[in-house]
């Protein structure tokens, strides 16, 4: 039988409204739920990267500081301790006196209001420019107090402590070739390869130790008088403690002070350095790590003998402006606070972390935060807790 044109799409039928607007609500689900999977996924992977970056950016600011502070005050093939002649002026102000001293090869400036069992907050607004250098605060020898050097003006972010540390290395393959005495050049068997005005160490380690800053040919050793406003400190004189011969050994000083700057392009922290070895007016800062959001220093001072000190037994951490005497500093204990570089998809919040005995309150925003803290001996000797 023929089917009629009417009965060929009789049984052909589309969707219902309501067939439509259930798979809409089904289709919707399923996308919610995708959706929903990525966003999770994505913002673990942004706290796992920044945690990863911040984790990896404080082990290797750690590793940065430990080999100047390890071989802090180090004096070479000497077996006994150096009494060094030092050539370099004196009475240059601005703590120069200090930094350059032959007996202080760490020094620490501490933030006022962040020493042990204090609190402080992180501000929102880190920007170093216009901070007093007086907020910072350190003693000499004498128990003087001491402002930050001028050298740090308008560069540390406040909150922060700041340390000077002192490393002596041998200049390979250089030694005497002839004997030198009152003023005369020291003659050098090759180019010491140092740059102007570098600190040197020559040591025959009996009868004479000299500390200057280096002039002249690039295989002689002179210590010609310069100023304070050439150099900071520059040499006062130019007379050798004794009459150097072949036997003496070279040594490039070298003196760097650390601090928690700030990167007003990347509106971002980070840990600096200045190279203070070829004085102060020759000084050079550079970013080391970034994401140091703050550090807090504190120097393991072994008692004199005559108080019961061995030389090896920390009695006290201290912090920089309660050291009685530089000389019988013989650890450093150093806590750094990482901070993303953005907010990483983390909920908004405040939170206090110990460093070194100081309660830091972070800002409240959704940047991940971590402390790491490392406990260094000076000179590298074994310390005892």
């Amino acid at each position: 039988m023929m089917l009629t044109s009417r009965s060929r799409y009789t049984n052909q039928c589309g969707f219902s409204l309501t067939e439509l607007m259930v798979a809409l609500v089904i289709g919707l689900i399923v996308m919610a739920g995708v959706l929903q999977v990525f966003v999770g996924t994505k913002m673990t992977f942004n706290a796992n990267q920044s945690l990863a970056s911040i984790q990896e950016n404080g082990r290797f600011a750690l590793e940065l500081i430990k080999p100047v502070l390890r071989e802090g005050d180090v004096q070479g093939f000497c077996g006994a301790d150096l009494i060094m002649n030092s050539h370099l002026n004196t009475g240059c102000g601005n703590e120069i006196d200090l930094i350059y001293d032959p007996e202080s090869a760490f020094l620490v400036w501490e933030y006022d209001g962040t020493g042990r069992n204090e609190a402080f907050t992180i501000p929102d607004d880190l920007d170093p420019s216009g901070q007093a250098l007086a907020d910072w605060s350190s003693v000499d020898n004498a128990g003087t107090g001491l402002d930050l050097p001028a050298v740090f003006n308008d560069r540390v972010v406040p909150g922060t402590d700041v340390f000077i540390a002192r490393r002596i290395s041998v200049v390979e393959g250089v030694s005497g070739s002839g004997l030198a005495s009152g003023s005369d050049p020291i003659e050098l068997t090759e180019n010491h390869g140092l740059a102007a005005n570098s600190l040197v160490l020559v040591s025959n380690c009996g009868t004479g130790t000299d500390l200057f800053h280096t002039t002249g040919a690039a295989n002689q050793l002179i210590s010609s008088a310069s100023s304070c406003a050439g150099v900071g400190p520059g040499n006062a004189g130019t007379t050798w403690s004794t009459g150097f011969g072949t036997t003496i050994q070279v040594f490039e000083v070298q003196v760097f002070g650390y601090y928690v700057g700030f990167d007003d392009t990347r509106n971002e922290t980070g840990l600096y350095r200045v190279d203070l070895s070829r004085g102060v007016s020759d000084a050079v800062h550079e970013e080391l790590v970034s994401g140091v959001e703050n550090m807090q220093v504190l120097a393991g001072y072994s008692l004199p003998a005559d108080q019961g000190g061995d030389g090896q037994r920390v009695d006290f951490w201290l912090n920089g402006d309660e050291v009685p005497s530089w000389n019988f500093v013989i650890g450093a204990r150093i806590s750094l606070l990482m901070a993303s570089a953005g907010n990483a998809d983390a909920d908004s919040a405040t939170r206090t972390f110990d460093l070194s005995g100081v309660a830091v309150t972070s800002p409240d925003d959704a940047r991940l935060r971590q402390p790491f803290a490392a406990t260094f001996s000076l000179r590298n000797q074994q310390l005892v807790f």
